[in-house]
């Protein structure tokens, strides 16, 4: 972010200050589809769902009839994410439902911070990131820094749940170097995995302000564009005025992808 005054010297150092945060907007393409599907899919109206039909544009997600019967839904990468066996009247709407908890997850995905200005070690207790339903699992965390740290899940059915602070525990400062597991002692229970099966993201922030966040839970992107919201809101004001650009000095933020299978 470059503000009034004087252009900057050549070869003098610059610092990032401030970034924007892209548009977490999904990008789906249809192949092959019967066209009425593909005209309710287009009228959906998803909120930040791009539908296209041209296979020569790039996607986030390909759906795509297969010769056996039934429809295939795979990443940019050409790995499966979900399979329709019947493409009956029901399942446009279980093709929008898919887009909206892939757009929630994006949306949470591209919450990065690109200044890196203090560490945040995140992830489960023990490494691990694929589970089996009914198996117990914490989460852990240590930032570089002191501050308020929230974590937010998505979960395989597009659930978005504020999981640490929440109202057992709101007592979420935390100290430079010092090593969080959650659930915490003072909420005295466990996460156990429980169904659906799929894949689900959790992203850690370390804030210097607390996230003006609710621990009420919800649906899709909306729950997930309120967590963007309140990390702008927690990271300050830019530093030129009228900027939509989030300040990178006051935050750190971390991801971890998991499955839960039978």
């Amino acid at each position: 972010v470059v503000g009034a005054g004087p252009p900057p010297a050549a070869g003098s150092d610059a610092e990032l200050v401030a970034a924007g945060q892209p548009e977490a907007l999904l990008r789906v393409s249809l192949q092959g589809l019967p066209a009425g599907t593909a005209a309710a899919l287009r009228g959906a109206g998803i909120s930040h769902v791009a539908v296209q039909e041209d296979a020569r544009l790039p996607a986030h997600l390909v759906v795509r009839a297969e010769p056996g019967g039934g429809w295939a839904v795979t990443g940019p990468d050409g790995a499966l994410r979900h399979r329709v066996n019947d493409p009956g009247p029901a399942a446009a709407g279980e093709l929008v439902a898919l887009f909206r908890r892939e757009q929630a997850a994006l949306t949470l995905a591209s919450l990065e911070n690109p200044g890196h200005p203090f560490p945040l070690d995140f992830g489960f207790a023990g490494g691990g990131t694929t589970f089996r339903l009914g198996q117990t699992v914490e989460l852990r965390a240590r930032a570089g820094r002191a501050g308020y740290l929230t974590l937010v899940d998505i979960d395989p059915a597009g659930k978005v749940t504020v999981l640490f602070p929440n109202r057992f525990d709101g007592a979420n400062r935390v100290e430079a170097g010092e090593e969080v597991v959650i659930p915490t002692p003072a909420m005295n229970f466990a996460f156990r995995v429980q169904e659906p099966e799929g894949r689900g993201v959790v992203r850690a922030f370390l804030t210097e302000r607390p996230l003006p966040l609710d621990f009420a839970t919800g649906d899709g992107g909306e729950a997930a564009e309120a967590v963007a919201r309140a990390l702008r809101q927690a990271a300050g004001p830019p530093p030129v005025p009228g900027s939509t650009a989030v300040p990178v000095g006051s935050w750190a933020t971390a991801y971890v992808v998991y499955e839960f299978v039978r």
